[in-house]
Formats: structure tokens, C-alpha cells, sequence
């Protein structure tokens, strides 16, 4: 038998040997989108396969918002593929006017999403008023941030948004509240004061951002544990912009002794001697706390402390002996048989919980 160049080409096509289940695989684990989309122009047996697995995770911006709403409204069945959906203005390049309406009418066609992100910040676009036409069954993460303060109106809007999606476990929200009730919350992301405006139980993690040295941490940290069941592990992670963790930090191990991590990240302030010597008096009361990690959330600022990190640790591993792993600015160590040893931070940040925070 005599094969034509396209018989040829036929037989050797991977599709004709390789399951489709195997080929979507293939797909998933191409980690660039860009790829993703040059595999769904192979062919047309790759356009069904491929088209599904690069619209599971959608992020669009303010200039690419118009081209993605229709293509989606003319075609709903590619919505319902669609998991995790982020809308962002990132403030650059020219400004363009978004349609509104447009948006929520593909985003009311995402009824199997699981996880919204918005960003508030762009004061020209009413996104916040589009949130009472939508409902999401499935919905488990929301992640919203951008401006600190909402008018009355669009605050209630969203609080109303959240009682209608009793399903949230994961809430990153970085504006002042008001009253939510969420019964379903796991992990809180967003500021300290906004704790007093949530109605939950078991909360398990929360990280909380201190911006104002006046807040009265004692207030938030007895609302904080009134969420939590005091028999579970609990994840506390605090940001500070001020000098607050004087107060912070004593509240905490009086109120929340039953931290299991603890997570101290500054920024911009720099490391000092201070925070070092607050949190190593606090540690006594953390009877239950296993992890333990300081840093700063800008990377480079972690080199501007000098100290021996090792000689830290070990003097917090002797006020605190159910201590298992540290994490202090560049370094990390775990106890194994008695003795600490280096370790993988990413490894200490799973271990530990961390990575809950970590929401697209």
C-alpha cells in the first residue's frame, strides 16, 4: 500500500493515537495562556478540547473587557466553562470607557463560577452596583480590593452580594465594611477593623492589615475570637504599616492563645530589635502555636536586617517549645529529631497554612 503525503501526515497525527482525555491533559499543564491559545488553532478537534481548559481561568482588563463580553454573549456555552473570572484596571496605558451592562450580562451567563475578582479602584466605573443583578450557586472565593471606602450605597450593594452567596469559604476584601454575614467562612483576607463587621463560625485563618496605630486591637482580637472554635488549628497573619504590633501583638497571645501559626509581615516599616524583642516576650502564651514567621512583604527589605537570624530562632524555640518550624526574613528551619534544620520556604508556607491566603 502506497501512502499520499496526506494519507501519511493522517496516520502519524497524535489525535488519531492519543485519547482526547490524554491531549486535554496535555493542555492543562501548559503553564503559558499564550500557548494554550496557539494549541486551540491546531485544529478543530483541538479548538474543542483546548478552548474549555484556557477559559477556566479568565482575567480580563479594562481594554480587553468589550472583545471577551461578546464573543462570550454570542456564544453562552463557552461560560460554562468558566471557573475563576478576575476583571482588573490596572490604571495604564489609555483610559477607555467599560461597558457595564455588557460585562454583567456575560458575567450573569457564569453560573458554575467558583471564584470573582474585581477591582474597586477605578472610581469611573459603577462595577459595584452591577453586583445586585448577579448570583453565582457555586461561588466559594471573592476577592475584592482597590479603594478603601465604598459610598453607603455600593457597601450595601456588596454586603447584600454576600448574603445572597452563603457559600464564600475564602473572602480577600481590601474596603472598609459593612455588617456581612458570611456562616460558611474559612479565611479572611483584608483590615483589622473590618473584623467587628462579620458574622461567621469556625473561621480558620485570617490575615488582618493594621494601618491606623490607633486601632484598639483588644476590641478586634475578642470579635476574632468569638469566630473561631478555640479546639481547632487557627492561621493569624498580621500586615503592619505602623508601628501598631506594641499593641497588637499582646492582645493577640492573651485573647487567640490558640494560634497554631503566626505569620508577622511588614511593610514598608523596616525590621528592628523592636519587633523582635515584642514578639519573643509574647510567645509564652502561645501555648499551641507551631509555626512561626517574620518577614517583610517586600523582598529586598529582608536584607536590612543584620542579627543572626539562627540565634533568633533558637531563642524562640526556648520561650516557646511547641515550636516546630521558623521562618525569619530569607530563612527557615524545622525541628526534626530535636535538632532545626534548613528547609524549602514554600514547604514551611504549606505546612503552615499560608498558602489559604494565597487567592487568585
Amino acid at each position: 500500500m502506497v501512502l499520499t503525503r496526506r494519507g501519511h501526515k493522517a496516520r502519524m497525527m497524535i489525535t488519531r493515537w492519543l485519547p482526547n482525555e490524554i491531549i486535554i491533559e496535555i493542555v492543562r499543564a501548559t503553564p503559558r495562556k499564550a500557548d494554550q491559545a496557539a494549541l486551540c488553532r491546531v485544529s478543530k478537534l483541538f479548538h474543542s478540547l483546548a478552548l474549555p481548559v484556557l477559559n477556566r481561568v479568565v482575567k480580563v482588563r479594562n481594554n480587553t473587557i468589550t472583545a471577551f463580553c461578546t464573543a462570550l454573549i454570542a456564544d453562552p456555552t463557552r461560560a460554562d466553562v468558566i471557573r475563576s473570572f478576575t476583571f482588573v484596571d490596572y490604571g495604564r496605558g489609555p483610559r477607555t470607557v467599560s461597558p457595564v451592562d455588557l460585562l454583567f450580562e456575560a458575567m450573569n451567563l457564569m453560573h458554575l463560577l467558583e471564584h470573582l475578582s474585581i477591582d474597586f479602584k477605578f472610581t469611573s466605573y459603577p462595577v459595584s452596583s452591577g453586583l445586585s443583578l448577579l448570583t453565582f450557586p457555586r461561588i466559594s472565593s471573592c476577592k475584592f480590593g482597590g479603594r478603601y471606602k465604598l459610598d453607603p450605597t455600593d457597601a450595601d450593594i456588596v454586603a447584600h452580594f454576600f448574603t445572597r452567596h452563603p457559600t464564600i469559604t475564602r473572602l480577600h476584601i481590601y474596603f472598609a465594611l459593612t455588617r456581612i454575614s458570611l456562616p460558611n467562612l474559612h479565611s479572611f483576607d483584608g483590615f483589622a477593623p473590618s473584623i467587628p463587621m462579620i458574622t461567621a463560625q469556625g473561621l480558620k485563618a485570617a490575615r488582618l492589615a493594621w494601618t491606623d496605630g490607633s486601632i484598639t486591637a483588644d476590641n478586634i482580637f475578642t470579635t476574632l475570637n468569638s469566630l473561631t472554635n478555640p479546639v481547632l488549628p487557627f492561621v493569624s497573619s498580621h500586615t503592619f504599616y505602623t508601628r501598631a504590633y506594641t499593641t497588637v501583638l499582646p492582645s493577640l497571645s492573651m485573647q487567640m492563645p490558640h494560634t497554631t501559626t503566626l505569620e508577622i509581615r511588614l511593610a514598608p516599616i523596616l525590621p528592628d530589635n523592636g519587633i523582635i524583642n515584642h514578639l519573643t516576650q509574647c510567645l509564652p502564651r502561645l501555648n499551641h502555636l507551631v509555626y512561626l514567621a517574620l518577614h517583610c512583604v517586600f523582598p529586598r527589605a529582608n536584607q536590612h536586617y543584620v542579627p543572626d537570624p539562627w540565634a533568633i530562632v533558637q531563642t524562640w524555640a526556648n520561650h516557646c517549645p511547641t515550636l516546630e518550624a521558623c521562618s525569619l526574613f530569607d530563612n527557615t528551619w524545622k525541628k526534626v529529631d530535636g535538632s532545626w534544620l534548613e528547609y524549602p520556604k514554600d514547604d514551611f508556607r504549606d505546612q503552615a497554612g499560608l498558602s489559604v491566603f494565597e487567592i487568585q
